[in-house]
């Protein structure tokens, strides 16, 4: 008996579902190549570090609670929704770690905060990496 599945031939809006995930992460990578040297430029060069660290964050909680009521009728736009949750992602990850050399003087309280920050980062979006 065969255990895998079939192969599915068909397309929907001209796409295969089995190159959706090259698609979603291509076009996050564009945006982002596009995006982050743009954030960078306002993180190192104005004062709104922690506000682009906020903003970012508080968009992909809201995209990922929107994609929470995935089912097989919004898939599609909920596939779409990934782009920009990546994006959001990338921005926050650059935010804040440029935000953080300002949070102390002493290198040891720095690699303690950045060991924790990563810590959290990875366990709250474990989907995003």
């Amino acid at each position: 008996m065969d255990d895998d599945p079939p192969e599915c031939k068909e397309k929907y809006r001209g796409i295969r579902p089995a190159n959706i995930y090259i698609l979603v992460t291509s076009a996050a990578a564009v945006v982002v190549a596009i995006l982050v040297p743009l954030v960078g430029a306002v993180v190192d060069n104005t004062r709104f570090r922690k506000s682009v660290a906020a903003g970012s964050k508080a968009i992909l909680a809201a995209i990922s609670l929107v994609q929470t009521s995935l089912n097989r009728d919004n898939w599609f736009i909920m596939t779409v929704l990934q782009v920009p949750a990546i994006a959001m992602y990338m921005t926050h990850i650059l935010a804040s770690s440029a935000y953080l050399p300002e949070t102390s003087d002493e290198q040891a309280q720095l690699n303690h905060a950045g060991s924790y920050s990563t810590m959290y980062l990875f366990g709250e979006f474990p989907t995003y990496l």
